[in-house]
C-alpha cells in the first residue's frame, strides 16, 4: 500500500480542503502517515495569503522535497493558495515537484497521485470561480470533538491590499442543500461541542439570504432555503461547527 503524508498550511478553509482530499484518497484504498521518511507521497496544501506564510510554503516545499532522496518519498504534489498564484514558478524552479493543483482542482488529488507515480508531471488550474463539489466523505483532522463547515468560497471585495479573490476568486456559496447533508453526516462522527455556533448560523442566514435572490434559477424557493436552514440549526446541540 502507498502511504501518503499531507502537511496543510494555512487558513481552515485549507484545512477542509485537505480533508476532502484525504477523503478522496481514502476511498481509492491508499494509506496514510505522519512519518515523512515513510511517506511514498507528500502532498503539500500551500498557503501565500502573507509574506510570513509564502516563506513557509516554500520551506515546506523544500525540505519535503529532500526526501526524494534520502527517503522513500516517490512523488511531490503542491496544491493550494501559492500553487495557484505560483503554479509555473514551482513547476520551472523546484524540479522536485511533479504535480500542482489549484484551489479549484484539488478534487483531482487522485488523478495527480497516480500521474506522478506513473513518472508524469501534472499542472492543473482551472477557472478560478468554479466551485468544487465532490461526494467523498472527508477524514477529519480536527481531533472529533469540532469540525469545519465550509458554506462558501472566495470574496467579491477586491480590496487592494488583499489576494483573497485572485487566489480563490469571486464569492460563492455551497448549495444549502450539501451544507445541511454535511453538517448531517458531521454530526453523525459524534463530535460534542459546538464551536462558534453563533458565527455559524449567522453566516448560514447570510448563505441563505444569497441564494433566495437566486432561489428561481436553481428551482429553489426561499420557503425552502430557510426549511433547510432551521433543520441545519437544530444540529446545533449535537456537535461543534466551525463556519470557514
Amino acid at each position: 500500500m502507498m502511504n501518503i503524508l499531507f502537511v496543510s498550511l494555512g487558513c481552515d478553509k485549507n484545512l477542509v480542503d485537505s480533508e476532502v482530499m484525504l477523503g478522496l484518497l481514502a476511498e481509492k484504498g491508499y494509506g496514510f502517515t505522519d512519518d515523512e521518511m515513510e511517506a511514498d507521497v507528500i502532498v503539500v496544501n500551500t498557503c501565500c495569503f502573507i509574506g510570513d506564510a509564502k516563506e513557509e510554503s516554500v520551506n515546506t516545499i523544500l525540505e519535503m522535497a529532500e526526501h526524494k532522496k534520502d527517503a522513500k518519498c516517490k512523488a511531490l504534489i503542491v496544491t493550494g493558495c501559492m500553487a495557484q498564484r505560483y503554479k509555473q514558478e514551482i513547476i520551472d524552479e523546484i524540479p522536485e515537484v511533479d504535480a500542482v493543483l489549484g484551489t479549484t482542482t484539488y478534487d483531482s488529488i487522485i488523478e495527480a497521485v497516480e500521474e506522478a507515480l506513473g513518472g508524469e508531471h501534472m499542472l492543473k488550474c482551472e477557472d478560478i470561480d468554479r466551485l468544487v463539489l465532490t461526494n467523498a466523505k472527508r477524514m477529519l483532522t480536527t481531533g472529533g470533538h469540532y469540525a469545519h463547515l465550509k458554506i462558501a468560497e472566495g470574496c467579491d471585495k477586491h480590496c487592494t491590499y488583499c489576494i483573497i479573490p485572485k487566489l480563490r476568486g469571486n464569492y460563492r456559496s455551497f448549495p444549502m442543500e450539501k451544507l445541511v447533508k454535511e453538517a448531517e453526516e458531521l454530526a453523525k462522527t459524534q463530535a460534542e461541542a459546538m464551536r462558534q455556533a453563533e458565527a455559524a448560523l449567522n453566516q448560514i442566514s447570510e448563505v441563505v439570504q444569497s441564494n433566495s435572490a437566486t432561489a428561481e434559477e436553481s428551482s429553489a424557493t426561499s420557503e425552502e432555503l430557510s426549511a433547510q436552514s432551521e433543520g441545519l440549526k437544530d444540529l446545533v446541540g449535537k456537535f461543534q461547527l466551525d463556519a470557514v
